[in-house]
């Protein structure tokens, strides 16, 4: 394998010496030429520990094709010649080690994601290259296009669909459901991947969505079709009475499609109401700046809730649905006094932080409280998580004085996510207080 590898690399310099090609094309060969390497491993190595020891060493070799002038002087500009920051070659070799490690011998879970990976990742680079005219602006400043896009939706459901036709027992109609689901999904992942990163995203995420949804019967891969269709058609419809720009609205798909799929109504319905309403009630931020929130900005909103989603998948006999409520109620609270604090208008009073509380705790748990029993004891959840959103509130603004000159730092998009976490760890003394 390290032979092969080398002599790739080599025999693209050799090209590149010669005949001067596209930098781009000359990369995506090695990329291509690494993943077609890299599906024989489930058929050769029985073992994880190979794989991550062949791991190990290209990324040794590319750090030191980017940091050892000799060696970069004769073979890096067959992967940096393109002239722009991206760690992809560094985190491909890491990608193919953790899908062999958790594919556990079970082929069709690794080959699916590393062929992504090769083709269809490499087929949207060099479509974009040569025929990309509608560029899409990336977290890192860089840019990708919708063609190119387009071209890796292509591959990537072809990849997915014939592999599991070919090599598996699921039927036709699965395949096909399966190819457009994963297909469109991490198309979205890789569009809003920045630095190489897609190169780490799109197999692991394509895995995780194969692992859930292989065994799925033909409505219920119908209905996570037809969900993900009317999801995105909703958010391209409001993205106008939104901050979000287009990566950022990109991510909410996603995140409300895991939402969904993982969760069900109870963890959707939450995030969905304040996405809907947040611009809507507090349209001074939109109006004056547009849309200025990046993909950051849905990290922070939603990095609390997925992690009590995680929880929930791990022990699942209690309603942690809850927590995730408190600690949206908590984000629409801070976005409020944020989307509120103008230029010319005097700092947080006690009436602002009240009227941002109530509104804040009312949107996601109004949903709630619809989708649970309408008993006591869900009446008195939701009332008891209106202290903690306030506490919440309160804790961001001790930090809000500092980053109210600087609203979009990555400082403010953490003390955001902070906040959050504390109205929904203090949202856990009444959820464990309460009798059920």
């Amino acid at each position: 394998m390290l032979a092969l590898l080398g002599a790739l690399a080599g025999a693209l310099r050799f090209w590149q010496v010669k005949r001067a090609p596209h930098p781009e094309l000359v990369r995506k060969l090695l990329h291509v030429g690494m993943g077609l390497v890299t599906l024989s491993f489930p058929w050769i190595f029985r073992s994880p520990w190979p794989v991550v020891a062949l791991a190990a060493l290209a990324v040794g070799a590319m750090l030191a094709l980017r940091h050892v002038a000799p060696l970069r002087a004769k073979l890096g500009d067959v992967v940096h010649g393109v002239g722009r920051d991206s760690g992809g070659e560094i985190y491909f070799p890491i990608a193919v080690a953790l899908v062999f490690t958790l594919a556990q011998g079970v082929p069709i879970l690794y080959v699916v994601p590393v062929l992504l990976l090769t083709l269809a990742d490499a087929t949207a680079a060099l479509i974009g290259v040569r025929y990309g005219t509608l560029k899409i602006g990336t977290l890192d400043g860089g840019v990708k296009s919708v063609e190119g896009t387009l071209a890796f939706f292509m591959v990537a459901f072809l990849c997915t669909h014939l592999s599991l036709l070919l090599t598996t027992h699921v039927g036709r109609v699965e395949t096909l459901l399966i190819g457009l689901e994963i297909g469109f999904l991490v198309m979205l992942v890789e569009l809003i991947a920045w630095r190489g990163l897609d190169n780490l995203f799109i197999p692991l995420f394509s895995f995780a969505l194969l692992y859930n949804i292989e065994y799925l019967q033909v409505h219920e891969l119908t209905q996570r079709l037809v969900f993900l269709v009317l999801l995105s058609g909703f958010v391209l419809a409001w993205r106008k009475r939104t901050t979000l720009d287009p990566g950022a609205l990109v991510a909410a798909v996603l995140v409300a499609h895991v939402f969904w799929t993982v969760g069900g109504l109870a963890w959707l319905a939450p995030p969905v109401a304040c996405f809907a309403t947040y611009a809507l009630l507090w349209p001074e931020d939109r109006l004056r700046r547009g849309s200025s929130h990046d993909l950051r900005a849905v990290l922070a909103f939603s990095a609390v809730g997925l992690g009590w989603l995680f929880v929930a998948t791990r022990h699942p006999a209690l309603d942690w649905s809850y927590l995730g409520a408190a600690a949206f109620a908590a984000q629409l609270t801070v976005i409020g006094c944020a989307a509120t604090d103008l230029p010319g208008r005097a700092p947080w009073g006690p009436r602002r932080l009240a009227q941002c509380a109530l509104v804040g705790w009312i949107v996601p748990f109004l949903p709630y409280v619809l989708l649970h029993k309408l008993d006591l004891r869900t009446v008195q959840l939701a009332g008891a998580a209106l202290p903690a959103v306030v506490l919440a509130l309160l804790a961001f603004n001790l930090r809000w004085a500092k980053l109210r000159d600087a609203p979009y730092s990555m400082e403010r998009w953490v003390t955001q996510a902070a906040a959050s976490a504390v109205g929904s760890l203090l949202a856990l003394i009444p959820w464990r207080l309460l009798p059920a």
